[in-house]
């Protein structure tokens, strides 16, 4: 009996494990460090998460936390961060995947549709190459706002502020810097409307999202300039003050900006006023 208790006694000390060095800790926490700092810059996440890390380690280093709790935790955490980002990833390389599918096996669904539909009504459009991944809306659009500064918008303006009708010419002059924005100001010079969706698409590590966003966000401002336009134009030909050639001339340009918003799907983006 008292061999066996003897024989239980080294049995349970030989499988008890001794406690990390000081070397250990430093090398285990450097280690967590480096794990940090790779999931930061290879998912392109905030340096808080590494900051964060360093606080919760002076943290637990003031209030005397085990170290191996400690970083046994934050190892398990860390793991479970990145395996959402690769998850995450192989969904959307799935999804790209199933969408090529479909347009090699010419299965066209209801988003297909819409944008053969769109392509086909912004494509009488002037084009301009913003970057050679660019989508094709993008470079329409671009090509759209540019023509129509540089070929009616002083035009209309001038017209406009003929009229002597403030609320009408403060509409247009508003928007006149917003407009340059959208101008393509020469061959090496890309809009500055655009700059940023240029750099997201020069980026060696494509954010998609980011793209999208960008894309919406150009959407939205190109929705706001046009509707302004449309409607202190029609403002101004509901004074009835137009001479008759001038009112043809922006009967015309009104034409214009009705078609454009309409093309390019910007309708329902029309600021609330």
């Amino acid at each position: 009996m008292v061999l066996s208790c003897v024989g239980a006694m080294k049995e349970k000390t030989k499988k008890k494990r001794k406690p990390l060095t000081i070397d250990e800790i430093e090398t285990a926490v450097d280690k967590v460090r480096q794990k940090y700092n790779d999931y930061v810059i290879q998912y392109m996440k905030p340096f808080s998460a590494l900051q964060g890390f360093e606080d919760r380690y002076l943290q637990a280093l003031r209030n005397r936390i085990n170290m191996e709790v400690f970083l046994h935790v934050e190892i398990s955490v860390l793991g479970e961060l990145v395996r959402r980002e690769e998850d995450e990833l192989r969904n959307k390389q799935a999804e790209r995947t199933r969408r090529a599918g479909k347009t090699k096996r010419g299965g066209d669904d209801f988003a297909d549709r819409v944008l053969k539909e769109l392509k086909k009504k912004i494509e009488k459009y002037p084009s301009i190459q913003l970057h050679k991944d660019a989508s094709f809306e993008m470079q329409k659009l671009c090509g759209f706002m540019s023509w129509f500064y540089h070929e009616y918008f002083f035009t209309v303006e001038n017209i406009v502020r003929g009229l002597s009708v403030s609320r009408t010419v403060h509409g247009l002059s508003g928007v006149a810097p917003a407009l340059t924005d959208f101008y393509n100001v020469g061959e090496h010079r890309d809009p500055r409307a655009f700059s940023r969706y240029i750099n997201f698409l020069s980026d060696p590590i494509r954010d998609y999202n980011a793209i999208d966003r960008e894309e919406k966000r150009i959407l939205v401002e190109c929705a706001k300039i046009l509707h302004s336009i449309h409607d202190a134009v029609r403002a101004a030909m509901d004074t009835g003050n137009i001479p008759e050639e001038e009112g043809k001339t922006v009967e015309k340009i009104l034409d214009v900006v009705h078609n454009g918003i309409e093309d390019f799907r910007l309708k329902d983006l029309k600021p609330r006023t």
